[in-house]
């Protein structure tokens, strides 16, 4: 058998058994801290322990907000993949390293940016199709996303890209009223958790009534959303055309398997059969990526 490339992808250079990145001590919880630099919208790498908040890029500490969640000076740290917490927090920051090096080569990302994250080029339609109804507008969103594996080989990270698919659905002003008894839920990081029904829609105020249970309550038309979930794709009859795009089985596909949509992708985003991450702005801390080629199904 002959040599092939895959969609895995093995550090080099750095020494993940001794990376080097900065810490700061908490006084605040960890819950907190997520949720401070969450609203912050920090961009940075970053990962918060029960004790600490890690992060690559100096310019952090000149935030803001960064003296409300620490005590005391920031440190240099040196961290370790061989221990579990540590490999965690290496794994977040490559996660967040993702985001600005994919959004220069212009791919917007769904689903947030840790490993959930799926990152397509909007204007591109080998990545989007829609499906426009009078009660909202169904979109599939197929595209692709890092795993990142930072604890298997010690001094070594390993990140697998796979695809991923996201179904989302934008409902205009007008049309709530027709997702009356569809269960939906509130955007914001301080609104409702859980799924209610939508009971009413009051369009001259912009309110719809919602819901949970025993308990009623309300929310603005702008600040809800209608999950894209496969039972409510299948109710509104459009489920099983989205999953043929998802999955490259429509007729007139311009890829024909998962495979080949990642080469296309790997044109666009690898020179060499590599990639090299900014861990800070400066670019003093790089994380290079080789892609790992298979000889006979053995590495």
């Amino acid at each position: 058998m002959g040599n092939y490339l895959s969609n895995l992808f093995e550090s080099t250079e750095e020494d993940y058994s001794r990376f080097q990145c900065y810490k700061a001590s908490l006084k605040i919880s960890e819950s907190q801290a997520w949720e401070t630099l969450k609203i912050n919208k920090v961009r940075l790498p970053y990962f918060v322990t029960e004790e600490y908040v890690y992060f690559t890029d100096w310019d952090l500490i000149r935030q803001d907000f960064f003296d409300s969640i620490v005590t005391g000076k920031p440190q240099e740290a040196t961290i370790s993949n061989e221990k579990t917490d540590e490999a965690r927090a290496i794994g977040s920051m490559l996660y967040r390293a993702f985001n600005p090096h994919l959004a220069k080569l212009k791919f917007n990302c769904v689903g947030g940016i840790t490993a959930n994250s799926t990152y397509y080029q909007p204007e591109d339609t080998m990545y989007v199709k829609e499906i426009e109804r009078e009660e909202g507008t169904y979109s599939v969103i197929r595209g692709f996303g890092p795993k990142i594996y930072a604890k298997i080989k010690p001094g070594i990270v390993f990140i697998f890209f796979e695809i991923r698919h996201d179904f989302r659905i934008d409902i205009p002003f007008k049309s709530w009223a027709k997702w009356t008894g569809f269960g939906v839920k509130i955007k914001g990081p301080n609104s409702f958790k859980g799924t209610a029904i939508l009971d009413q829609v009051n369009e001259k105020d912009g309110i719809g009534v919602l819901k949970y249970g025993k308990q009623t309550f309300e929310a603005p038309l702008d600040k809800m959303y209608i999950p894209g979930s496969p039972a409510v794709l299948g109710k509104r009859g459009v489920f099983e055309t989205m999953l043929e795009f998802a999955n490259f089985m429509e007729k007139n596909e311009q890829v024909r398997d998962s495979f080949s949509f990642l080469n296309k992708i790997f044109q666009l985003i690898l020179q060499d059969d590599c990639f090299t991450l900014k861990m800070d702005k400066q670019g003093k801390i790089l994380c290079a990526f080789r892609r790992v080629c298979f000889d006979g199904g053995e590495r």
